[in-house]
């Protein structure tokens, strides 16, 4: 994806590593941020909060396609990281809800390789369906949505599976 956005956007290798920056920031300003707010607003307000703010940021950064703006582009990928931060603080905090503390590594093991999964996939499908749908925005737009089943079935699987320990019995733990 790398060299697909250093040409769309006309950007050096060192303002496409800016908008890796630009989305792992939040994880230090706002967990802590995310944590307090948990514990104002709780759990699920937080967790729809978030999924909103994220889905937002993804739409920037889709709006900013047709126009090639790595100005808007940025302001997306901030607010993808603040939405997501968000939404792993939740995840996490029903996860301990869910599970016993023998299968936190496990499951924390899976939830975090499922979000970079789907984090990875995001950025990797959003430009080519915005360029399949013949750069139909519209389309594009909902680009998160497609992904988000092929990304969260299988983790709710797999973390189902260790909550049974099917998964447990599988690898030998």
């Amino acid at each position: 994806v790398q060299d697909q956005l250093i040409d769309w956007y006309d950007i050096s290798a060192v303002e496409y590593n800016i908008l890796m920056t630009l989305y792992a920031w939040p994880n230090i300003i706002f967990s802590m941020c995310c944590g307090i707010l948990i514990d104002k607003i709780g759990v699920r307000r937080m967790i729809i909060i978030s999924w909103i703010i994220a889905l937002i940021g993804l739409s920037i950064i889709v709006y900013s396609c047709p126009i090639r703006d790595y100005f808007i582009l940025c302001i997306g990928r901030i607010i993808v990281g603040i939405g997501n931060e968000g939404l792993s603080m939740t995840m996490k905090l029903y996860a301990i809800e869910f599970f016993t503390s023998k299968e936190y590594g496990a499951v924390f093991g899976i939830q975090l390789a499922f979000i970079s999964f789907g984090g990875g996939l995001n950025m990797f499908i959003s430009y080519r369906m915005y360029k399949w749908f013949n750069n139909n925005l519209i389309f594009s737009l909902l680009t998160p949505l497609f992904i988000a089943p092929i990304v969260c079935i299988p983790l709710f699987s797999l973390m189902f599976l260790e909550k049974t320990s099917i998964l447990s019995k599988m690898v030998g733990i």
